[in-house]
């Protein structure tokens, strides 16, 4: 950045972000996603108000985007609301009360987040309590502000969050809901105005009420009227305590400001509520395309929330949306249900519920199971063990195993182990079955002999490798084939990509062993998702022998009955989980006997 902007001196060039997604793509957790989100907008201090580098003579550190660019504000008008949802969560909440326990992401919920992340300020040598997001706990949305740390009258902390531009007239008030796991911090909301901008006035609520569904928050207000005609050009919160409090933990629900004499209306029912399209999988799967028409009062509507209702009456909240139009994914039928009823509720711009509205689709009927299951081994010396996978649809209620020559020779367990003694080559029976049916599957699979009782080899390395395409030299085919993780094979354009692999004579193959992009120290998203594995004999005539297609792993085994085979084929369909479009194969391991 600094040979872009070079302090005191005019830029060099103008600068673009394209596709900010490092953060995002090189990240395993959320935290560590939000981590390096910091760091990519305010550097490593994670402060805006502190962006110097620790390597201020290197023109390559970086020290975040926000210290080259000023900032902004979109807080204008005579009303602002948060609860600081970043517009994904772990849950959500409507006031206060968890309405929804699953994953979920909608940026177009997300709240105006503080333009400063983060300013906290404190005596000379004191420590402020550290800011941050929480994802477990939140009092409308998917999050909330907490503070954490040592808490005494030595150390006050000063958080600065919003720049803003709003005209306070005589009924303009100004709100926080919060808890605390000690009543002892003081909560104060600090208001900077646009004739001193640098130098703030911190209000405390003189009467704190209990708020929320379950009344375990804390909500105070605090009126402006002697400051009508000033402009609000920032605000923060301050904590404050006359003890010392050890481990001090705070969260911010809510932070408002608005006009006193502003009611929101309570919106009526939607009408014309019906699905319009639904799509089942399975007999168990399926989702619903919903409209409707905003209720007669609707200037006053922010969202519609929409919820399931279970076979035990529960409400789960499956989105919400500022359209008349939503799509509720793919749901899981519950208690073999003949019918579900959606519901949709208007929610005002003060997050005050409406009336609900309510619609019925159809299931299909129950299914009956489909048998499947996978073996970790197939090539096997006497004496060893496999261990056996049920692979059946979700409806199997029941597993009958049928293994004759194994010990044991049957069996009830859902993924059983068995032990083969003596050589030879042994079929597999499975009976999957439900209240509606059953289904059965033979497989002639595992191969008993002495020859596996030294292991199976990798018949592919350093056999010839050849690819459809791959970027360079350094990222060949017989990189995918060399025994070294830390390489690999890299395609580049439309899949398919393919990777063939001459194992030099015909050999017996039973497992196949592919180290996708994570083996390599790559990103998860970056695991290839959908491919296909074929063996030859000759290298024109080709049998599918494995077939993925939801795969996220970073290394994936794949057993097969014995086959015999001279060639081998990947076919990657799917290069990564997400839009990439770029194969990266650290390892492809045909194993088998020599």
């Amino acid at each position: 950045m600094a040979v872009l902007f070079p302090e005191g001196k005019e830029a060099t060039t103008s600068l673009g972000i394209y596709r900010p997604d490092w953060a995002y793509n090189s990240s395993k957790t959320q935290e560590e996603y939000m981590e390096k989100e910091e760091i990519f907008w305010v550097g490593h201090n994670k402060n805006p108000n502190n962006t110097d580098s620790s390597e201020a003579d290197n023109p390559y550190s970086w020290r975040g985007i926000a210290h080259d660019i000023v900032d902004k504000s979109v807080i204008d008008g005579s009303e602002f609301i948060t609860h600081f949802n970043t517009g994904n969560g772990h849950l959500y909440a409507l006031n206060g009360k968890i309405m929804r326990e699953k994953d979920w992401s909608n940026r177009s919920l997300q709240d105006i987040l503080p333009t400063w992340r983060w300013i906290a300020e404190t005596k000379d040598g004191a420590t402020p309590l550290a800011p941050s997001f929480d994802f477990s706990t939140a009092y409308n949305g998917g999050s909330s502000l907490k503070l954490e740390g040592d808490l005494s009258p030595a150390n006050p902390t000063h958080l600065k969050l919003y720049k803003a531009n709003i005209s306070v007239e005589a009924t303009t008030e100004l709100s926080v809901i919060y808890q605390a796991n000690s009543q002892a911090g003081k909560v104060k909301i600090g208001v900077a105005f646009s004739d001193a901008p640098n130098k703030y006035t911190f209000f405390e609520p003189k009467k704190w009420t209990q708020a929320g569904d379950s009344k375990d928050w804390l909500q105070g207000q605090v009126r402006l009227n002697q400051y009508k005609g000033r402009t609000i050009v920032g605000l923060s919160l301050v904590f404050e305590s006359t003890t010392a409090i050890k481990d001090y933990q705070v969260n911010i629900g809510q932070l408002a400001v608005t006009n006193v004499n502003d009611k929101a209306k309570t919106p009526k029912a939607v009408t014309d509520l019906k699905v319009t399209e639904n799509d089942f999988r399975d007999g168990i799967y399926g989702d619903a395309r919903l409209s409707w028409s905003a209720p007669k009062n609707d200037e006053d509507v922010l969202y519609y929330q929409v919820y399931r209702v279970k076979p035990d009456g529960k409400y789960e909240l499956m989105g919400l949306t500022g359209n008349t139009v939503y799509y509720v994914p793919e749901m899981r039928r519950l208690d073999k249900e003949i019918a579900t009823k959606l519901v949709v509720i208007p929610l005002n711009r003060h997050y005050e519920a409406g009336k609900p509205a309510g619609v019925t689709f159809e299931w299909p009927a129950y299914p009956k199971p489909v048998a499947a299951f996978e073996a970790d081994q197939t090539l096997i010396a006497p004496g060893d063990s496999v261990k056996f996978t049920d692979k059946s649809s979700e409806v199997t209620e029941s597993w009958n195993w049928s293994f004759p020559g194994g010990e044991p020779s049957s069996s009830t367990e859902q993924n059983p182990v068995v032990t083969y003694n003596v050589e030879g080559t042994y079929e597999v029976t499975l009976t999957a079955k439900n209240s509606e049916g059953e289904d059965v599957v033979s497989r002639q699979m595992i191969t008993v002999t002495k020859e596996a009782a030294g292991g199976v080899v990798d018949l592919a390395l350093n056999q010839k490798a050849s690819a459809s395409s791959f970027v360079n030299e350094k990222e060949a085919p017989q990189f995918a084939v060399d025994g070294d993780d830390h390489t690999k094979w890299c395609a580049v354009g439309d899949a398919p990509h393919t990777l063939t692999i001459d194992l030099g004579a015909e050999h017996k193959v039973s497992e196949f062993i592919i180290k996708h992009a994570e083996a390599g120290g790559e990103p998860a998203a970056f695991n290839t998702r959908v491919f296909k594995i074929q063996l030859s004999l000759d290298g024109e005539n080709w049998s599918d022998a494995v077939t993925v297609n939801d795969n996220t792993k970073g290394v994936s085994k794949h057993a097969i009955a014995l086959t015999s085979a001279r060639y081998a084929r990947l076919i990657v369909e799917k290069p990564t989980q997400g839009g990439d479009t770029a194969a990266r194969i650290y390892g492809f391991e045909v194993k088998g006997l020599k």
